[in-house]
């Protein structure tokens, strides 16, 4: 009898103590959405996102580092991509914020350095790549470019010495084999 009552509390502790691993669902009557999680072998939350009745996305999807903190949370509508989005740096600082409508990229997309200053900005024209792409480099915008169907439009250099830096350093990159 001794034995039956250790081996079940046994089971027991290691049934409540394992961590929950690999993807799990579960309706939530609060959103009337379906709740999607996955989870680390650790059991830590790697990803979290509601479904509505059709199976599609809707709602708020967030993705995580493995050390638990926020690597991107966007927001979805009936399956496609909808409203601000934010991607981070694994030291938590924004890595880029996006726009979405509809499933289309809108707006004013930003990005970041680890430092938080902004490298480059992209003004979304029409859900498509065209649009107005402005680069920066230590705080300062040193060039715009416009695409057009695709295609390289318009450039404007408005710092020709940190322009000229940046592609002596790509070039050195390049031959050195980066």
């Amino acid at each position: 009898m001794k034995f039956l009552v250790t081996a079940t509390l046994f089971v027991f502790g290691v049934s409540t103590m394992s961590a929950q691993e690999g993807l799990s669902s579960k309706y939530d009557e609060e959103c009337n959405c379906t709740v999607i999680e996955n989870h680390n072998s650790d059991g830590t939350l790697s990803s979290r996102h509601e479904e509505n009745a059709a199976g599609q996305r809707h709602g708020n999807e967030v993705v995580y580092f493995p050390d638990g903190k926020i690597q991107y949370e966007r927001n979805w509508s009936h399956g496609n991509l909808n409203g601000i989005g934010t991607h981070y740096h694994p030291n938590g600082q924004p890595y880029m914020k996006q726009h979405y409508a509809n499933g289309k990229k809108k707006g004013t997309w930003t990005f970041y350095d680890i430092d938080g200053d902004v490298t480059q900005e992209i003004i979304y024209k029409d859900g498509s790549n065209d649009g107005t792409y402005k680069y920066y480099q230590a705080g300062v915008h040193y060039l715009t470019q416009t695409l057009v169907n695709g295609v390289l439009d318009s450039e404007d250099i408005l710092n020709l010495e940190i322009y000229n830096q940046l592609k002596e350093e790509a070039a050195a990159a390049l031959k050195a084999g980066k």
